[in-house]
C-alpha cells in the first residue's frame, strides 16, 4: 500500500515522463542481476536442495537445538544463515521457478507437464 502511495506521489511531482525515465534508468541497473531464466538440471536440484534447507533446519531446530552446536547462545546467527540462504536458492533456482512460486496465488493456474 505504502509504495503504491509514493509512487502516485512521485508521478504528481515529476511528472508521468519524467517518472518512467527514473523507473527505466533503476529497471536498468537491476536488470544484470536478475536471475536467469531457465537453469540446468544440477543448477535447478542444488537450487531446491539451498531451498529446502533452511526450511527443515528452521522445522527441526525446535526440537533439536541442545544438539547444535551454539545454536542455543547465538540463534540469530542461525536465522540469518537460513534467510540468506534462502535468498541464494531462489537466485540460484532461476526465473522459471518464480512463475512457479507466483503460480502458487493464482486460483486458476494449471500445471502442463511436458514430455
Amino acid at each position: 500500500m505504502g509504495a503504491e502511495i509514493l509512487g502516485l506521489i512521485a508521478v504528481a511531482v515529476m511528472g508521468k515522463d519524467g517518472y518512467a525515465f527514473l523507473k527505466q534508468r533503476v529497471v536498468g541497473l537491476i536488470r544484470p542481476y536478475a536471475p536467469i531464466k531457465t537453469v540446468s538440471r544440477r543448477r535447478y536440484i542444488v537450487g531446491l536442495v539451498l531451498f529446502i534447507l533452511p526450511i527443515l533446519f528452521g522445522w527441526l531446530s525446535v526440537y533439536t537445538a541442545k544438539f547444535i552446536p551454539g545454536f542455543t547462545n547465538h540463534p540469530l546467527l542461525y536465522a540469518v544463515g537460513g534467510d540468506l540462504m534462502l535468498l541464494a536458492s531462489l537466485y540460484v533456482l532461476g526465473g522459471d521457478f518464480w512463475d512457479k512460486i507466483r503460480g502458487l496465488f493464482i486460483y486458476d493456474a494449471k500445471v502442463h507437464f511436458s514430455g
